[in-house]
């Protein structure tokens, strides 16, 4: 069975090594960090049950350590145990109003007291991180670029923004090394995920929300992609997985665009999809590649359930018919956007959906008819997996 893990962050060495024993041998792995920054780092990077904190810090303040926690998606149902010096009715008011989970004053005798408190506080988190609701990860891949990935992405992410109302839609530019979708979307953020990533966690609403910017004319809000072949090399892998699970807490569909990349950054977030997305064309090179993508994918493990196959005529109407591509892949499209192109440029050039554009032409109810699929195909893979 394993173990509770509990983080004490306390300045005073004394107080944090009787802790470490006393709860060590009531069966709990225990971790400890001497400073706020300490702690909040060891927070984000070994996902403890259950924090003991003491206010009286050397670095920041126990409360702001307190709302960094709270504020922090993947942190907020971490309860908080505060030790205090004194019992102050004010202070304490205050700090349940902050969203600790308990509080003890510090004095001699206070171990059966405490080990109640850690075993109360630890039951209520396993109710409640079972009933934390999680988004949907959506990614847009194509074996060969020039297939109108980033425009697609972009355009029946919009659509499904409509279709979800009042739920919430990000969509993130994770095209290496240089991202086109705040360009496209005519958005004026200008912080991208290279820097979230290169300044690393804990990813709280407080900081994501300087990195997020809503897309003007666009039903969703965006997290802006790499602006330069220098700025991506700077993009910390290792800051993807904590990231994207803050943001799938945060909103109800994240929609990322990966290009053509397969890459140790892309094939996790392919894996941990609910559904991916690829975009294909009536190439005969565009068709072999996917063919061979799809091959590589199914050997990592990405289940066929999850593809959802588009086929965008973006060059033209010559080429390979969906039937004789559907043999091929031994894989059924969900759908086909005619060859519409200069419309597509038109409405990307004025940084606005196709759908508000072209309100009546026939594609925008195609888009439509995908996005609605979509959304179905992901609903019932989760419940089928649920």
């Amino acid at each position: 069975m394993t173990k509770n893990t509990i983080l004490v962050i306390d300045n005073d060495q004394a107080t944090s090594k009787w802790l470490f024993t006393f709860l060590s041998n009531a069966g709990y792995e225990v971790r400890t960090a001497s400073s706020g920054r300490e702690g909040l780092g060891k927070l984000t990077a070994e996902r403890p049950n259950l924090v003991i904190l003491d206010l009286s810090l050397p670095d920041i303040g126990g409360e702001q350590v307190v709302e960094s926690i709270i504020q922090n998606p993947i942190t907020a149902n971490i309860p908080i145990v505060v030790l205090l010096r004194k019992d102050n009715p004010q202070e304490i008011a205050r700090l349940f109003d902050k969203g600790i989970a308990d509080y003890i004053v510090k004095r001699p005798g206070i171990e059966s007291e405490l080990l109640a408190k850690c075993r109360t506080c630890l039951s209520r988190a396993r109710h409640s991180t079972s009933q934390l609701p999680k988004g949907r990860l959506i990614s847009f891949f194509s074996a060969k670029g020039g297939n109108g990935t980033s425009t697609l992405c972009l355009n029946l992410a919009h659509i499904l923004a409509r279709q979800v109302t009042p739920k919430t839609v990000l969509v993130t530019d994770m095209v290496l090394p240089l991202g086109s979708l705040s360009i496209m979307t005519g958005s004026q953020q200008r912080r991208s995920i290279v820097e979230l990533t290169t300044e690393g966690g804990p990813y709280d609403y407080k900081k994501l929300k300087e990195f997020l910017a809503p897309a003007r004319l666009w039903d969703f809000s965006i997290l802006q992609g790499s602006r330069n072949p220098h700025d991506a090399q700077r993009l910390n892998p290792d800051q993807i997985e904590p990231l994207f699970e803050s943001l799938l807490l945060m909103f109800n569909y994240v929609i990322v665009d990966l290009g053509k990349t397969l890459s140790r950054v892309s094939l996790p977030l392919l894996g941990s999809s609910d559904g991916v997305v690829i975009v294909l064309g009536v190439d005969l090179v565009t068709v072999e590649l996917t063919l061979a993508a799809l091959k590589f994918l199914e050997e990592t493990g990405i289940q066929k359930d999850k593809l959802f196959l588009i086929l965008n005529r973006a060059v033209g109407r010559e080429g390979l018919s969906k039937l004789e591509i559907e043999r091929r892949f031994n894989l059924p499209i969900q759908g086909t956007v005619p060859y519409v192109q200069d419309n597509f440029n038109l409405a990307s050039n004025q940084n606005v959906p196709y759908a508000s554009r072209f309100p009546q032409d026939p594609c925008k109810l195609i888009l439509n008819d995908l996005a609605g699929l979509l959304r179905k195909r992901i609903t019932d893979i989760h419940e089928v997996r649920s």
